[in-house]
Protein backbone atom coordinates (compact mmCIF):
# COMPACT_ATOMS: atom_id res chain seq x y z
CA UNK A 1 0.00 0.00 0.00
CA UNK A 2 1.18 3.72 -0.96
CA UNK A 3 2.11 5.87 2.02
CA UNK A 4 -0.09 9.24 1.43
CA UNK A 5 3.40 11.10 0.37
CA UNK A 6 3.80 8.84 -2.32
CA UNK A 7 0.45 8.78 -3.95
CA UNK A 8 0.62 12.77 -3.82
CA UNK A 9 4.23 12.64 -5.14
CA UNK A 10 2.49 10.71 -7.91
CA UNK A 11 -0.43 13.12 -8.86
CA UNK A 12 0.97 16.10 -8.82
CA UNK A 13 3.74 14.54 -10.99
CA UNK A 14 0.92 13.09 -13.29
CA UNK A 15 -0.70 16.85 -13.37
CA UNK A 16 2.53 18.36 -14.64
CA UNK A 17 3.17 15.74 -17.50
CA UNK A 18 -0.46 16.48 -18.44
CA UNK A 19 -0.02 20.02 -18.32
CA UNK A 20 0.72 22.03 -21.46
CA UNK A 21 2.21 25.76 -21.33
CA UNK A 22 0.11 28.01 -23.14
CA UNK A 23 1.84 30.56 -25.54
CA UNK A 24 0.83 34.13 -25.59
CA UNK A 25 2.24 38.10 -25.47
CA UNK A 26 3.58 38.33 -22.08
CA UNK A 27 4.83 42.16 -22.63
CA UNK A 28 1.97 44.29 -20.98
CA UNK A 29 2.73 47.02 -23.27
CA UNK A 30 0.80 45.20 -25.53
CA UNK A 31 -3.19 45.41 -26.54
CA UNK A 32 -3.00 40.98 -26.61
CA UNK A 33 -0.49 40.99 -23.53
CA UNK A 34 -2.22 37.53 -21.93
CA UNK A 35 -2.66 37.27 -18.03
CA UNK A 36 -2.75 33.52 -18.37
CA UNK A 37 -0.03 32.50 -20.64
CA UNK A 38 3.40 31.30 -19.57
CA UNK A 39 5.57 31.10 -22.64
CA UNK A 40 6.82 33.83 -24.54
CA UNK A 41 5.47 33.57 -28.31
CA UNK A 42 6.97 34.60 -31.25
CA UNK A 43 6.24 37.97 -32.51
CA UNK A 44 2.85 37.81 -31.88
CA UNK A 45 2.76 40.58 -29.84
CA UNK A 46 0.59 43.95 -31.25
CA UNK A 47 1.09 47.37 -30.28
CA UNK A 48 -1.00 50.68 -29.20
CA UNK A 49 -2.15 52.76 -31.83
CA UNK A 50 -2.64 56.22 -32.21
CA UNK A 51 -5.39 57.02 -34.90
CA UNK A 52 -7.03 60.48 -35.97
CA UNK A 53 -10.45 60.69 -36.47
CA UNK A 54 -11.48 63.53 -38.72
CA UNK A 55 -15.61 64.90 -37.97
CA UNK A 56 -16.30 67.46 -41.00
CA UNK A 57 -18.56 70.44 -39.52
CA UNK A 58 -20.33 73.72 -40.92
CA UNK A 59 -20.98 76.18 -38.51
CA UNK A 60 -23.89 78.38 -38.38
CA UNK A 61 -22.53 81.33 -36.46
CA UNK A 62 -25.78 83.02 -35.90
CA UNK A 63 -27.07 79.93 -33.78
CA UNK A 64 -24.15 78.97 -32.18
CA UNK A 65 -24.21 75.35 -33.94
CA UNK A 66 -22.08 73.96 -36.01
CA UNK A 67 -23.61 70.75 -38.52
CA UNK A 68 -21.73 67.39 -40.45
CA UNK A 69 -20.13 68.79 -43.60
CA UNK A 70 -21.14 67.08 -46.78
CA UNK A 71 -19.57 67.23 -50.30
CA UNK A 72 -21.89 69.18 -53.24
CA UNK A 73 -24.08 70.08 -50.32
CA UNK A 74 -25.27 74.14 -50.92
CA UNK A 75 -23.62 75.94 -48.26
CA UNK A 76 -23.54 79.99 -47.51
CA UNK A 77 -21.46 82.64 -46.07
CA UNK A 78 -23.43 85.69 -46.02
CA UNK A 79 -27.11 84.56 -46.75
CA UNK A 80 -26.65 85.97 -50.42
CA UNK A 81 -24.05 83.98 -52.12
CA UNK A 82 -24.31 79.86 -52.17
CA UNK A 83 -21.74 77.34 -52.90
CA UNK A 84 -21.15 73.73 -52.97
CA UNK A 85 -17.37 72.13 -52.69
CA UNK A 86 -17.31 69.15 -53.94
CA UNK A 87 -13.50 67.37 -53.27
CA UNK A 88 -12.14 68.29 -50.16
CA UNK A 89 -8.67 66.77 -49.31
CA UNK A 90 -5.65 68.21 -47.31
CA UNK A 91 -2.09 67.07 -45.53
CA UNK A 92 -1.49 66.31 -41.97
CA UNK A 93 2.24 65.56 -40.56
CA UNK A 94 4.04 65.78 -37.44
CA UNK A 95 1.65 64.61 -35.54
CA UNK A 96 2.91 64.31 -31.63
CA UNK A 97 0.95 64.37 -27.88
CA UNK A 98 2.31 66.85 -25.53
CA UNK A 99 3.26 65.37 -22.18
CA UNK A 100 2.93 68.43 -18.51
CA UNK A 101 6.18 68.94 -19.12
CA UNK A 102 5.68 70.11 -23.00
CA UNK A 103 7.95 67.41 -24.50
CA UNK A 104 6.30 66.19 -27.64
CA UNK A 105 5.97 62.62 -28.43
CA UNK A 106 6.14 61.21 -31.82
CA UNK A 107 4.71 57.45 -32.64
CA UNK A 108 7.49 54.76 -33.82
CA UNK A 109 7.66 54.28 -37.07
CA UNK A 110 10.14 55.60 -39.60
CA UNK A 111 9.39 55.12 -43.32
CA UNK A 112 12.06 54.54 -46.17
CA UNK A 113 12.05 57.22 -48.82
CA UNK A 114 13.69 58.79 -51.89
CA UNK A 115 14.66 62.08 -52.23
CA UNK A 116 15.93 64.79 -54.60
CA UNK A 117 19.30 65.68 -53.76
CA UNK A 118 20.76 68.14 -56.43
CA UNK A 119 20.23 66.63 -59.05
CA UNK A 120 20.19 62.82 -57.76
CA UNK A 121 17.74 60.56 -56.22
CA UNK A 122 18.79 59.10 -52.94
CA UNK A 123 17.34 57.13 -50.31
CA UNK A 124 16.72 58.50 -46.91
CA UNK A 125 14.15 58.10 -44.45
CA UNK A 126 11.89 59.99 -42.10
CA UNK A 127 9.21 60.07 -39.57
CA UNK A 128 5.73 58.09 -41.12
CA UNK A 129 3.42 60.40 -39.04
CA UNK A 130 1.38 61.80 -42.49
CA UNK A 131 -2.51 61.91 -42.44
CA UNK A 132 -3.99 62.72 -45.63
CA UNK A 133 -7.99 63.35 -45.07
CA UNK A 134 -10.02 63.39 -47.46
CA UNK A 135 -13.76 64.27 -46.98
CA UNK A 136 -14.80 61.29 -49.28
CA UNK A 137 -13.17 58.62 -47.10
CA UNK A 138 -14.48 58.51 -43.40
CA UNK A 139 -12.08 56.30 -42.07
CA UNK A 140 -9.89 57.08 -39.39
CA UNK A 141 -6.15 57.50 -40.05
CA UNK A 142 -3.65 55.34 -38.79
CA UNK A 143 -1.09 57.24 -37.44
CA UNK A 144 1.65 54.72 -36.23
CA UNK A 145 2.54 52.54 -33.56
CA UNK A 146 2.39 54.66 -29.70
CA UNK A 147 3.43 52.73 -26.76
CA UNK A 148 3.62 55.94 -24.48
CA UNK A 149 1.28 55.99 -21.33
CA UNK A 150 0.69 58.78 -19.08
CA UNK A 151 -1.36 62.00 -18.76
CA UNK A 152 -1.28 64.22 -22.02
CA UNK A 153 -2.45 67.86 -22.22
CA UNK A 154 -2.87 68.30 -25.88
CA UNK A 155 -1.50 67.44 -29.57
CA UNK A 156 0.87 69.61 -31.95
CA UNK A 157 0.81 68.74 -35.79
CA UNK A 158 1.35 70.67 -39.05
CA UNK A 159 -1.02 71.52 -41.64
CA UNK A 160 1.02 70.67 -44.43
CA UNK A 161 4.48 69.08 -45.64
CA UNK A 162 7.66 69.97 -44.36
CA UNK A 163 10.32 71.54 -47.26
CA UNK A 164 11.64 67.85 -46.68
CA UNK A 165 8.62 66.07 -46.97
CA UNK A 166 7.83 67.33 -50.10
CA UNK A 167 11.32 66.04 -52.12
CA UNK A 168 10.01 62.89 -51.35
CA UNK A 169 8.97 61.03 -54.07
CA UNK A 170 5.86 58.93 -54.34
CA UNK A 171 6.34 56.36 -56.40
CA UNK A 172 8.73 55.09 -54.75
CA UNK A 173 6.42 54.37 -51.32
CA UNK A 174 3.96 51.70 -51.08
CA UNK A 175 0.32 52.61 -52.79
CA UNK A 176 -1.64 52.76 -49.53
CA UNK A 177 0.78 55.01 -48.40
CA UNK A 178 -0.64 58.82 -47.44
CA UNK A 179 2.31 60.38 -50.21
CA UNK A 180 2.07 57.77 -52.98
CA UNK A 181 0.75 57.88 -56.09
CA UNK A 182 -3.19 55.84 -56.03
CA UNK A 183 -6.34 57.29 -55.62
CA UNK A 184 -5.58 59.91 -54.30
CA UNK A 185 -2.63 60.97 -56.62
CA UNK A 186 -4.24 64.11 -57.38
CA UNK A 187 -2.16 65.73 -54.21
CA UNK A 188 1.21 65.83 -56.53
CA UNK A 189 1.70 67.97 -58.87
CA UNK A 190 4.01 66.38 -61.54
CA UNK A 191 4.61 69.28 -63.76
CA UNK A 192 5.99 71.07 -60.59
CA UNK A 193 7.24 68.03 -58.50
CA UNK A 194 5.78 69.02 -55.68
CA UNK A 195 2.96 68.05 -53.34
CA UNK A 196 -0.47 70.12 -52.70
CA UNK A 197 -1.32 70.84 -49.05
CA UNK A 198 -4.75 71.44 -50.28
CA UNK A 199 -7.20 70.29 -52.70
CA UNK A 200 -11.01 71.23 -52.91
CA UNK A 201 -13.39 71.85 -55.74
CA UNK A 202 -15.56 75.05 -55.48
CA UNK A 203 -18.62 75.16 -57.36
CA UNK A 204 -19.78 78.88 -57.07
CA UNK A 205 -23.72 80.34 -56.82
CA UNK A 206 -25.39 77.77 -59.02
CA UNK A 207 -27.50 75.28 -59.65
CA UNK A 208 -26.80 72.42 -61.04
CA UNK A 209 -23.92 72.90 -59.09
CA UNK A 210 -21.10 71.28 -61.44
CA UNK A 211 -21.53 74.31 -64.23
CA UNK A 212 -18.86 76.46 -62.40
CA UNK A 213 -16.66 74.87 -60.45
CA UNK A 214 -13.19 76.37 -59.32
CA UNK A 215 -10.46 74.56 -58.03
CA UNK A 216 -8.41 75.80 -55.44
CA UNK A 217 -5.00 74.53 -54.71
CA UNK A 218 -2.75 75.57 -51.73
CA UNK A 219 1.02 74.09 -53.09
CA UNK A 220 3.10 72.45 -50.49
CA UNK A 221 6.04 74.82 -51.03
CA UNK A 222 3.74 77.77 -49.87
CA UNK A 223 2.18 76.74 -46.62
CA UNK A 224 3.46 75.09 -43.59
CA UNK A 225 1.16 76.06 -40.28
CA UNK A 226 1.76 74.57 -37.05
CA UNK A 227 -1.47 73.78 -34.71
CA UNK A 228 -1.52 73.50 -30.75
CA UNK A 229 -4.42 71.99 -29.08
CA UNK A 230 -5.30 72.07 -25.56
CA UNK A 231 -6.33 68.69 -24.19
CA UNK A 232 -6.33 66.95 -21.05
CA UNK A 233 -6.72 63.22 -21.89
CA UNK A 234 -5.31 60.02 -19.86
CA UNK A 235 -3.17 57.38 -22.17
CA UNK A 236 -3.26 53.74 -20.16
CA UNK A 237 -0.91 50.94 -21.25
CA UNK A 238 -1.45 48.83 -23.76
CA UNK A 239 -4.62 50.54 -25.32
CA UNK A 240 -5.44 52.24 -28.68
CA UNK A 241 -6.06 55.79 -28.79
CA UNK A 242 -8.41 57.71 -31.01
CA UNK A 243 -8.07 61.34 -30.84
CA UNK A 244 -11.90 63.03 -32.59
CA UNK A 245 -10.78 66.14 -34.22
CA UNK A 246 -13.11 68.37 -35.40
CA UNK A 247 -12.56 70.90 -38.46
CA UNK A 248 -15.09 73.53 -39.18
CA UNK A 249 -15.08 74.58 -43.05
CA UNK A 250 -17.01 77.92 -41.96
CA UNK A 251 -14.12 79.31 -40.30
CA UNK A 252 -11.45 77.94 -43.09
CA UNK A 253 -13.36 80.45 -45.71
CA UNK A 254 -13.57 83.42 -43.14
CA UNK A 255 -13.75 86.56 -44.94
CA UNK A 256 -14.45 85.01 -48.63
CA UNK A 257 -16.33 86.13 -51.54
CA UNK A 258 -17.44 82.98 -52.90
CA UNK A 259 -19.28 84.72 -55.76
CA UNK A 260 -16.04 87.04 -56.92
CA UNK A 261 -12.67 86.16 -55.46
CA UNK A 262 -9.97 84.76 -57.61
CA UNK A 263 -8.53 81.45 -56.70
CA UNK A 264 -5.54 83.12 -55.35
CA UNK A 265 -7.75 85.69 -53.16
CA UNK A 266 -9.20 82.85 -51.21
CA UNK A 267 -6.04 80.76 -50.88
CA UNK A 268 -4.53 83.68 -49.08
CA UNK A 269 -7.41 83.75 -46.86
CA UNK A 270 -7.63 80.35 -46.03
CA UNK A 271 -4.08 80.35 -45.11
CA UNK A 272 -4.85 82.89 -42.85
CA UNK A 273 -7.96 81.84 -41.35
CA UNK A 274 -6.07 78.72 -40.64
CA UNK A 275 -3.57 80.57 -38.51
CA UNK A 276 -6.18 81.84 -36.34
CA UNK A 277 -6.30 80.59 -32.11
CA UNK A 278 -9.59 82.36 -31.23
CA UNK A 279 -11.17 80.79 -32.56
CA UNK A 280 -9.32 77.91 -34.62
CA UNK A 281 -11.07 75.89 -36.99
CA UNK A 282 -9.63 73.07 -35.64
CA UNK A 283 -11.09 71.28 -32.09
CA UNK A 284 -10.62 68.39 -29.77
CA UNK A 285 -13.77 66.82 -29.54
CA UNK A 286 -12.63 63.81 -27.12
CA UNK A 287 -10.14 61.17 -26.61
CA UNK A 288 -10.93 58.17 -27.20
CA UNK A 289 -9.14 54.77 -25.51
CA UNK A 290 -9.85 51.06 -26.16
CA UNK A 291 -8.13 47.94 -27.04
Amino acid sequence: MKSPFIALLFMVVSLQACYENIEGCLDVNATNFSVTADRECEDCCTYPLLRLAVQHAYSDIEKDTSYRFNLNEVYTLDSISFFAITDLRYYLSEIKLIRENEDRVDIEEKVDIFVLNGTDTVPDNTQDNFALINRSNITPSQIGTFRENGRFVGIEFKFGLSNFDRTIFPQFLERSHPLAFGSDSLMYDLEKESYLVTRFDLARDTLPIENDTTTIQILAKDYFQQVELDFDFQVDVGFNTTIALQVDYRRWLEGVDVKTDLPEEIINKIKANIAETDPSPFEILEVRVAN
